[in-house]
């Protein structure tokens, strides 16, 4: 098992549960959340509790989430539109090679 296993914690689904209702929010307002917007959290929570108990798909298999937690949510809502260059320029080198 590798060392930064997230599968026992139930994270990858609720990060495909966060991801849709971002791509939501996002069509719904042509933006994504702004950066530390309480107002835009509460709108990505409350797409999130609309996505919980649905039947999700990841790789041709079923899931179902029961619950996300709000913490995760709100992190994801508040720093979704920043930007990190100089780690991004470090893995285009990288995988450009």
């Amino acid at each position: 098992m590798p060392i930064a296993s997230w599968d026992k914690f139930g994270v990858p689904e609720q990060l495909h549960i966060v991801l849709n209702a971002l791509l939501a929010f996002n069509s719904k307002h042509n933006r994504i959340p702004r950066i530390l917007n309480q107002e835009d959290a509460e709108e990505l929570k409350a797409l999130v509790k609309s996505y919980i108990g649905s039947k999700m798909e990841i790789e041709g298999e079923d899931f179902k989430v029961e619950s996300v937690d709000d913490k995760l949510v709100e992190n994801v809502s508040h720093f979704a539109d920043t930007q990190i260059s100089p780690c991004n320029s470090f893995w285009g080198g990288i995988i450009t090679q």
